[in-house]
């Protein structure tokens, strides 16, 4: 019973349904890839792995347990040194070794084995950056014009990009946006099942995006512009910063404290352009909204968020406001 082994079956369990949630739901693709991911770093760094048979803690003395525990540790202490000079992100580390410890807490008790817990690496807090706000409403609006003289390339980029930083949805689910998640009932509305918790989310959308997906939908039967990449992905990962580039605000900089492989923070000055990516976009529709003054549950609900990791969101928007506010009180004594 070696882990690599247990690991990759796991993984294999998951593709073929015959392992699900505990809602009894097939897994859905991001946590099976999330899953695939831990295996394969695990298989490189010990092949085979360590056999769970030799660390069960059964019918010993305290003693034997201890040691068996200390060596069980210290085999997994090992493999979080290791990715740590592999330059792995601390909450990648910590997400490897918490799937370690889920699937390890599955196999143990298909076995009846009792064997020590897989103790998860320590995550960080990443940064917060987003695009700024006045920036988004001149996006979304096309407040330049400049929309109709795009190649078809950059308008599925537009199209794309305003579609997140309105919706907040995901990029994976953005990516697969279709006609027949658009409901027209007086107003305009988005109704996209979130690919990663299934939750629905059912927004309306503003006249200058649902307005060019009708336009896409009457020409190519497709709510964006056709492009000639099969594979979407890859074009977004390797066009979106030249795209937003393209933006002369996009040239300021912005300052943040983005933690090293090692955990520690360093201060960063970088352009919107040169940082910015899908995820970012999702963020900024999230601090966008609660800025604007919709509620945490709404946007919970809008973005599909489940666990409690939106209320940074909050707390990072409250200290934005108050920050300016400060600014505020300080030109306004001063003057």
């Amino acid at each position: 019973m070696k882990l690599a082994h247990l690991l990759g079956k796991y993984v294999e369990m998951m593709r073929s349904g015959e392992l699900r949630t505990r809602s009894g739901t097939n897994y859905k693709p991001m946590s099976i890839k999330s899953y695939s991911f831990a295996y394969k770093t695990y298989k490189r760094y010990s092949n085979g792995g360590i056999n769970l048979e030799e660390f069960n803690l059964a019918n010993l003395s305290l003693e034997e347990k201890r040691a068996v525990a200390d060596k069980f540790n210290r085999h997994i202490d090992l493999f979080i040194d290791w990715m740590t000079r592999q330059k792995f992100s601390a909450n990648t580390r910590r997400d490897v070794t918490n799937i370690l410890k889920i699937v390890t807490d599955y196999w143990a008790d298909h076995y009846f084995l009792t064997i020590p817990k897989v103790r998860r690496a320590i995550g960080v807090d990443v940064p917060i950056v987003t695009l700024p706000i006045q920036f988004v409403k001149d996006f979304v609006n096309d407040t330049a014009n400049r929309y109709d003289s795009m190649s078809p390339e950059h308008k599925y980029l537009w199209e794309l990009s305003a579609t997140m930083l309105v919706t907040s949805l995901r990029i994976g689910d953005a990516i697969r946006l279709s006609k027949g998640d658009i409901v027209v009932n007086g107003s305009v509305y988005l109704m996209k099942e979130n690919q990663k918790t299934g939750a629905m989310t059912t927004l309306p959308l503003p006249e200058s995006l649902y307005k060019r997906y009708m336009y896409n939908i009457e020409k190519y039967d497709s709510v964006y512009t056709p492009i000639r990449f099969a594979g979407k992905d890859t074009f977004i990962n390797k066009n979106l910063k030249p795209f937003f580039e393209t933006y002369p605000e996009m040239h300021e900089e912005t300052t943040y404290k983005k933690a090293d492989h090692t955990g520690n923070k360093i201060m960063q000055s970088r352009r919107f352009c040169d940082i910015v990516h899908p995820h970012m976009l999702r963020k900024t529709a999230i601090t966008t909204m609660l800025a604007g003054g919709v509620s945490l549950d709404h946007v919970r609900f809008a973005s599909g968020h489940r666990s409690d990791a939106i209320k940074r969101y909050q707390g990072w928007v409250d200290s934005v406001h108050k920050s300016e506010i400060n600014n505020y009180y300080k030109q306004f004594l001063n003057t």
